[in-house]
Formats: structure tokens, sequence, C-alpha cells
């Protein structure tokens, strides 16, 4: 008997989806199987695989205007199945879906943080801002000049730049500059960042830069210079830095979320992937069983049927 399941063996495969576009609405796809059609879409394009069915559970009726029809596979999906009508493979039946395994880790890294400028954000926090006179910078802002220790290492030149950029808000007259000089210096600026900000270890050198260049960038603009009291400028300009402070660690803690989801998407990926691998090699082994209990049983059968035909063919 030919085309009869279970009678002229049983074929498995494995394949990929290349078309779910059903013209019969009964969720068929179009499978490319492994080792049965080549990968030359020239010699046997899409268009000429076999409409495989998909395997449903036993919880779905699969009559007409009952249960789900639909599959959820799309094109690139890795299934397994078998050919009902074995060695002609023109009936493929898929039984389950084969969950990807990821390739790479999660994207773990770090990246670029976004720039940071001076915008109508940071304008409109500043300015207009009432400022009271006051006669020094305050301290617990820790930037003022310290008594200077002749056991320090020499400065790093990365605060000189910085103070060299903080200064471009000073540079309207000889006298600001002298006194910003005279209540900042670049020793003062790196003991304030690496007690700080140390711990941010390789983004502490970005914050430096970063710093840095924010402050060149608004070298021409005079929204800082307008205002004419040296106290008020400079509690003004460390203002901008303490937000332009608040904004990196901000990207930092987004980064890290990012990174973190990440991780996490990826383990549930994984986890996913894994349990439904085991679920569908679990089901292939049950069919197997039940197709080898059913050719056992229709060996048996047979057997049996022996002794009485070669009674009757002696009698």
């Amino acid at each position: 008997m030919q085309n009869f399941m279970g009678m002229d063996g049983f074929i498995w495969f494995t394949g990929v989806v290349e078309d779910r576009n059903d013209p019969s609405k009964l969720g068929r796809v179009r499978v490319r199987c492994v080792g049965h059609h080549t990968d030359d879409k020239s010699k046997i394009p899409t268009a000429d695989l076999p409409w495989a069915h998909v395997m449903h559970p036993v919880t779905d009726p699969s009559m007409n205007g009952m249960g789900n029809t639909p599959s959820f596979m799309v094109e690139g999906t890795w299934v397994v199945g078998f050919f009902m009508d074995a060695e002609d493979k023109q009936q493929p039946v898929i039984i389950g879906t084969l969950p990807g395994v990821p390739d790479e880790s999660p994207n773990t890294s770090k990246g670029n943080l976004p720039q940071i400028s001076y915008n109508e954000i940071y304008k409109s926090k500043l300015f207009p801002k009432p400022k009271k006179p006051v006669t020094q910078i305050s301290a617990p802002r820790n930037l003022s000049s310290t008594t200077p220790n002749n056991n320090q290492q020499p400065v790093d030149k990365r605060f000189v730049d910085l103070r060299g950029a903080i200064a471009k808000q000073f540079n309207d007259s000889q006298a600001n500059i002298n006194k910003l000089y005279s209540n900042i210096t670049p020793r003062t600026l790196e003991d304030f960042f690496a007690s700080n900000y140390g711990y941010l270890g390789d983004d502490y050198d970005t914050l430096i830069s970063g710093l840095t260049d924010f402050f060149d960038d608004i070298a021409n603009i005079n929204d800082f210079k307008r205002v004419g009291n040296f106290d008020s400028r400079l509690d003004l300009v460390v203002d901008a830095l303490t937000m332009y402070i608040e904004d990196f660690q901000g990207n930092i803690q987004e980064r890290q979320d990012k990174i973190q989801s990440n991780v996490s998407e990826s383990a549930f990926k994984n986890s996913r992937g894994y349990a439904s691998l085991t679920n569908v090699l679990y089901g292939l082994a049950l069919y197997a069983a039940a197709v080898l209990y059913l050719m056992i049983f229709k060996v048996e059968i047979n057997l049996r049927r022996i002794p009485p035909a070669i009674k009757r063919d002696e009698d």
C-alpha cells in the first residue's frame, strides 16, 4: 500500500519557513527542508516548495468554523516535522518549532554616552534667576582655593584645560580673570572631582573632557557675561556645571538600565528557548513511541493471522 503513513517508512525533516501566505487560509507554510531541498533558490524557488500543514494540539478541534487555523510562525522560523507520503515528500506536516539559540551574548558594551550641550532647558533654569551678591564662593562647592601641599603630585593638565574653558565666561575684563584664578585653581578642581566622582572609573575621563567641551562650546554665548557681579556670575557658572554633572549621571544610569534590560531579555529568551526545545524533543519522543507502538501492534496482528492461514492451506 502506497502513500499510507506508517507503511512506507517514516521520514523526518527540519527546515526553515519561507512563506506563510497560505491562499487557502489554513495556516499552512512553505518550508525548505534541510537535505531534501537545495538551498539554491534558482533551482527550487520558494513557490515550488510544497505547503506544509501544521499539527495542532488535541485541545483544538481542527474543524471548519471551530478552533484556530492560523499559525504564529514567520519567515525564518525553524521547524521539525515529517512527510505523510514518505518518499514522495510532497505532504509535509510540522509538529513543532525549534528555538533559536542566540549566537551572541547580550550587548553589555558601555558605548558612547550622549553629548550634553547648553540648550534652552539650561537657559530657562539659570536665567532669569535672582542672585544675592556674595563675597566669595560658598564652601560646599569645594571649588575655592586651598592651601597648597608641597608633597602633592603635579596637577593633571586636564584640569588646567577645564579652568581655561570656564575662564572664557570671565574674559570680559582682566579683573574678573584675576578673581577667577585666585578663587579656582586646577588643583582645587582636581581635588573636587577626584573626591566626588573618582568612582566613575572610565566615565570619569569622559566627564572631565565633556565638561571642558561644554564650556568651550558656550564661550561665545553672552548669557553669563550679562551678569555683571563676579560672584553672582561664578555662582551661575557653577550651577551650570552642577546641572551638567547631574545630566551626565542620568545618562550613565540610563545606560546601566539598558544593559540590565539586555541581560534580562537575553536570559528570558534563552530560558524560553531551551524550555521550548525540551518540549519539542519530548513531543517527538512521544510521537516516535506512538508510531513504534502502532507498527509493533500491526506486526503482532499480522503474526496472529499466519497460523490460521497456514491451517486453512493445509485443510
